[in-house]
């Protein structure tokens, strides 16, 4: 998921509201997050967070 990116980039209270969004976003979707989600980095303007996801056999 991508967040605005602020000239200091996200403080604790913000790194935490995105990484627990991209973890809900996961859920709603109907998948396993697997840990934290984390921060990626910065990409046109942008804070990029990912969560790894468990698989699930076919």
């Amino acid at each position: 998921m991508r967040f605005p990116a602020g000239p200091e980039g996200p403080d604790e209270e913000e790194h935490l509201a995105y990484r627990q969004a991209v973890i809900q976003a996961a859920l709603a979707a109907g998948h396993t997050p697997r840990g934290d989600a984390y921060r990626v980095g910065t990409i046109d303007g942008h804070e990029v967070y990912e969560v790894r996801l468990r698989q699930v056999p076919a």
